[in-house]
C-alpha cells in the first residue's frame, strides 16, 4: 500500500515519518549519472542549458550543447564557468551557497569587468587618442 501526501507546515522526520520511499529509477543510478539540468542567463558566452555530465573534484560537472562547462574548482573553492572545456581558467565565478554547498549557487556570480561594461582606463585613453 502506497500513499502520497502533501503536508503544509513543519514535519519532524523522527516524530512524523515512518518510512521514505524513492522510485527505483533514483535508487538504481549513482548520483553522478542522474539527469539534472541548469539554465544560465545573462552570462555572455556561458549562457544556455547545462546538463549534468558527471563529477569533478567530488561535485557535479555540467556541460551545455555549445561546449561550455560549469564546474567546481577545489583550489579556489569556487564554482566557475568557462565557454570551453578548460578547467584552468574561467569566465565567471561564485562562492558556494552555505545552504547548498554541493550545487552551483543561484546568485552571487562575478562577471569580468568588460562583460559588465567597465573599460580599463588605459584602453579608453588609447581609444580616445586614436579617434
Amino acid at each position: 500500500l502506497v500513499k502520497e501526501v502533501q503536508v503544509h507546515g513543519e514535519v519532524h522526520l523522527k516524530r512524523n515519518v515512518q518510512r521514505l520511499v524513492a522510485a527505483s529509477k533514483y535508487r538504481m543510478k549513482p548520483k553522478t549519472e542522474r539527469s539534472f539540468s541548469l539554465k544560465v542567463t545573462n552570462a555572455g558566452p556561458c549562457c544556455g542549458t547545462y546538463n549534468r555530465a558527471g563529477a569533478r573534484a567530488g561535485k557535479p560537472l555540467y556541460k551545455n550543447s555549445e561546449g561550455a562547462v560549469l564546474f567546481w574548482d577545489p583550489n579556489s573553492k569556487l564554482w566557475r564557468t568557462n565557454p570551453t572545456e578548460d578547467f584552468s581558467s574561467s569566465y565567471m565565478h561564485a562562492a558556494p551557497d552555505p545552504q547548498t554547498p554541493g550545487e552551483p549557487p543561484r546568485k552571487g556570480w562575478h562577471l569580468p569587468d568588460d562583460a559588465r561594461g567597465i573599460v580599463d582606463c588605459a584602453a579608453l585613453r588609447g581609444a580616445m587618442e586614436e579617434a
